[in-house]
């Protein structure tokens, strides 16, 4: 994998022989019921996508979240106090799989947004 960011002609981080950020992506905000926990969700395009998630914790609870990406854990968030907020991104490969999970106490997601 190599990459430039930032020259006249490319402001796109390389991923394999596909661009993240290229001018054709935008910015996509999912809403609660389009985007939840325990679900598999499909990078249907030809280039990969950048997500990211924005949570609220639960107070006074213990969750463990995951982003698995084709079924491996890429991002682990254990939070066994209150944080009010964490924020999780990642690169998903064109054709993979993605799925954020928890055990225990279920985050509000506050934002999911996808450059897709």
């Amino acid at each position: 994998m190599s990459g430039m960011i930032g020259t006249s002609q490319s402001r796109s981080r390389i991923v394999g022989r596909s661009a993240v950020g290229n001018s054709s992506q935008t910015w996509q905000t999912f809403a609660s019921s389009d985007r939840t926990y325990q679900t598999n969700y499909t990078n249907s395009t030809s280039s990969p996508i950048f997500i990211m998630i924005s949570m609220l914790a639960v107070v006074g609870g213990a969750t463990v979240n995951w982003l698995l990406i084709d079924g491996v854990e890429r991002v682990h968030v254990q939070d066994t106090d209150y944080r009010p907020l964490a924020v999780v991104s990642a690169i998903i490969p064109a054709g993979s799989t993605y799925q954020w999970k928890y055990q225990s106490v279920a985050p509000t997601i506050r934002n999911w947004s996808e450059l897709r």
